[in-house]
């Protein structure tokens, strides 16, 4: 995975992680972001995925290998 792909994807976990914080029925539960690893792809890259998650209990998960939101 080159530079310019994984700066888009960090970018897009920070972008969710933004709208998941600015929902106005947030409780006072801290959002949270986990991290685990996922698998590899068929050649051998290792892949990622990202579980966001508000407090208000909404949740999304994210991949490195690549999503659509």
């Amino acid at each position: 995975m080159n530079t310019k792909t994984k700066t888009m994807i960090l970018a897009s976990v920070g972008l969710a992680v933004a709208l998941f914080t600015g929902c106005s029925t947030m409780n006072s539960t801290q959002p949270a972001i986990t991290k685990a690893d996922f698998g590899k792809t068929t050649d051998g890259q290792a892949v990622e995925i990202y579980t966001l998650k508000n407090p208000a209990g909404m949740e999304a998960n994210v991949l490195t290998y690549g999503g659509i939101v």
